[in-house]
């Protein structure tokens, strides 16, 4: 997991189960090379917690799989701190259907290049 830097403007969180199986450590590595910090988490309650400390002096850019997305985004979708969410799955189609309802919900995505262009080239992240 990243180091969690208070000092930084934007904070990238991406929350995905299967975060630290085998073969997504070159992921978590590609997302860190583009993206700088990049706060990885594969624990449900851990990330909660995050999402719910004061950030108000920073802007969330949250990285969230499909099934959790569906789950959460209609919980956290309103607090003022998170610019924009991003869905990184497997099944595109299925996932913009819920998506489709939330704005800040900028893409869904099912390869890391696309994912990882998207963030960048978002004024809203910068």
């Amino acid at each position: 997991m990243s180091n969690y830097n208070h000092r930084s403007s934007r904070l990238i969180i991406w929350y995905d189960a299967h975060a630290y199986e085998q073969g997504h450590a070159s992921t978590r590595e590609l997302l860190e090379s583009h993206l700088g910090d990049v706060f990885i988490m594969n624990d449900k309650t851990e990330w909660q917690r995050l999402i719910g400390r004061d950030h108000s002096s920073q802007r969330l850019v949250l990285i969230i799989s499909g099934q959790f997305g569906r789950e959460i985004v209609p919980r956290i979708h309103d607090s003022p701190n998170i610019v924009s969410i991003y869905v990184y799955c497997q099944d595109r189609e299925r996932n913009r259907e819920w998506a489709k309802n939330y704005s800040k919900v900028k893409s869904v995505h099912t390869t890391l290049d696309e994912l990882i262009s998207d963030i960048i080239f978002d004024p809203n992240n910068n």
